[in-house]
């Protein structure tokens, strides 16, 4: 759970613990910060919430899981496991007695970090591997406890003291298992986006490796930003759990260029489908870890991959200052569409952004170096010309080079506040006087792509080049026509959340192309495609934090 604003509950009695204050909110529980006033200092006391313990069943269930969780904690002392003290049962409800960790939920420091894979990765691993170490202690049995199975590990149950992923802490042992194995009176517990097969199929005879299989998926999304696609995320729909062989999953490298070929290996055997074919045990997943040059690239080797890689584009790229900037068009304005408004004042961070969109030679460079298809028109004379956008790319297509070069696609914020360079609700990259020749390749004027750049009347004062016509651009979001209605005035980066979400759900192209209307190129204009659209007319552009 997040660390949220914090608000003070109805006063209660005499008690204990006084000065209640709501740290944050789950699915079956809150968390409060609360003064131990025998002790003299604070705690954390998770309630379970009163609509979880409605009815008697079920709060038979709620309330043997905090047992077990207490019982657990006391057996396992361990600088990656929070520790719990005690059964709490007051005024207040029912709940546990913990320490106190301020801090967040590596699910937020993942959302927050979704752009910098590459700059993260070392840190991302030492965490991975801290978890690890975590699990192999919380698996090992002694001559006096036979050790747990979690059956929950994922993103939200693990929490990052003072927001630090070096200081991981796993929580949440309430659905842990005492032993090897579950029995049926404790089989019915997952989170379908982390769980394993067995999980679903059999939980009666889960055993430790169920948590290797959690972990395996939980690597994958840290090292990728995505889910793979045998994750059981769509269980409660399909009702069978997803066989794919593990030679048909796209490797994390594919996604993050950090990332060696033996750390695909790891990552994927501990997603295997048979519980034998995964890596048997936490110690020995914890061994492989502990040599960090044999699965990541060392980050100065990453700064001169190729004409296409890190170094290269990101030190030509032009750095945007950011701040506050009207998103949309102008109510009334000739031209403007429904999509474009109501316009919104949004913040956005500095970041950098290319001058001109990615070419045909940076694509080829970087798809023979990396065993990638070409694009389809690589061998056209005018479309597959070296220092013409690269086109024919898909939106997978477009992210999975962007990761490779160490930047991502724009948002459709970011690439309108690049287009109008800043400036308030200008129609063109240039101003509001419409396309001309000299300005644009637009209204097929040359019935084909052109060079990169080839237009220097058209950039706008932050100098970047080709904003209008040429090609549209792929952006990071997902398309939705009424997407400026929900966003907030004030909204810091918005985008339209582009995490597991539907494959084929449309994403937003901006800018136009060589044979759109001028109206098409206007900074404010809004279309979209399906992301396995490969066109003639679609390239791209990278950001760079």
């Amino acid at each position: 759970m997040s660390v949220m604003n914090q608000t003070k509950t109805p006063a209660a009695g005499p008690s204990r613990y006084s000065d209640w204050r709501m740290l944050g909110k789950g699915g079956t529980a809150n968390v409060y910060r609360v003064r131990d006033t025998e002790l003299n200092y604070d705690v954390a006391i998770k309630i379970l919430k009163p609509e979880i313990l409605s009815s008697e069943s079920n709060r038979e269930l709620m309330k043997q899981s905090l047992r077990t969780e207490v019982l657990i904690s006391r057996r396992l002392r361990h600088q990656n496991i929070c520790a719990i003290h005690d059964l709490y049962d007051g005024p207040e409800g029912f709940g546990t007695v913990m320490d106190l960790i301020n801090g967040l939920e590596l699910r937020d420091w993942m959302n927050n970090h979704l752009d910098d894979l590459l700059d993260t990765a070392e840190i991302r691993l030492e965490l991975l591997r801290k978890i690890a170490e975590a699990l192999s202690y919380a698996h090992t049995p002694t001559s006096d406890f036979p050790g747990i199975v979690h059956r929950d590990l994922k993103p939200q149950n693990i929490f990052l003291r003072e927001g630090d992923i070096r200081k991981p802490v796993i929580m949440d042992f309430g659905f842990s298992v005492i032993g090897d194995k579950t029995d049926r009176t404790t089989a019915q517990a997952f989170t379908p986006k982390y769980m394993a097969p067995e999980q679903y199929e059999a939980p009666d005879k889960v055993d430790r490796r169920a948590d290797l299989f959690a972990l395996g998926i939980l690597a994958y999304e840290l090292f990728t930003g995505r889910i793979p696609p045998h994750s059981l995320k769509d269980i409660l729909k399909t009702r069978k759990p997803p066989r794919i062989p593990l030679h048909e999953i796209q490797p994390p490298s594919d996604f993050n260029a950090a990332v060696r070929p033996p750390f695909d290996r790891v990552i994927l055997q501990l997603t295997a489908y048979e519980p034998e074919r995964r890596i048997q045990s936490a110690d020995d997943l914890v061994t492989v870890l502990t040599k960090p040059k044999d699965l990541l690239y060392p980050p100065d080797s990453l700064e001169i991959v190729g004409a296409g890689g890190q170094g290269f584009r990101s030190s030509k790229a032009v750095e945007l200052p950011g701040g506050d900037y009207l998103l949309g068009a102008k109510a009334g304005a000739k031209g403007v569409n429904a999509n474009e408004l109501p316009t919104r004042k949004i913040i956005l961070n500095p970041f950098r952004i290319d001058r001109m969109p990615v070419t045909n030679r940076e694509y080829i460079e970087y798809a023979e170096s990396t065993g990638r298809r070409k694009p389809p028109l690589h061998d056209h004379p005018a479309f597959g010309a070296p220092n013409h956008p690269v086109v024919g790319v898909t939106f997978d297509e477009a992210m999975q080079f962007a990761r490779w070069a160490g930047g991502t696609l724009p948002s459709e914020a970011q690439w309108e506040y690049a287009a109008r360079a800043g400036q308030k609700l200008i129609d063109y990259p240039w101003g509001d006087d419409p396309p001309s020749p000299v300005r644009a390749n637009i209204n097929n004027i040359s019935r084909t792509t052109s060079i990169v750049g080839a237009y220097p009347e058209g950039s706008n004062r932050f100098e970047i080049y080709d904003m209008c016509g040429n090609v549209w651009e792929w952006c990071l979001d997902v398309y939705e026509e009424k997407f400026y209605t929900n966003i907030q005035q004030g909204t810091l980066n918005p985008v339209n959340d582009p995490k597991n979400v539907n494959p084929k759900a449309h994403r937003v192209l901006r800018g136009g192309s060589f044979q759109s209307f001028s109206v098409q190129g206007r900074c404010a204009f809004r279309s979209s495609a399906p992301p396995t659209e490969s066109r003639n007319d679609i390239g791209f552009r990278l950001v760079y934090r």
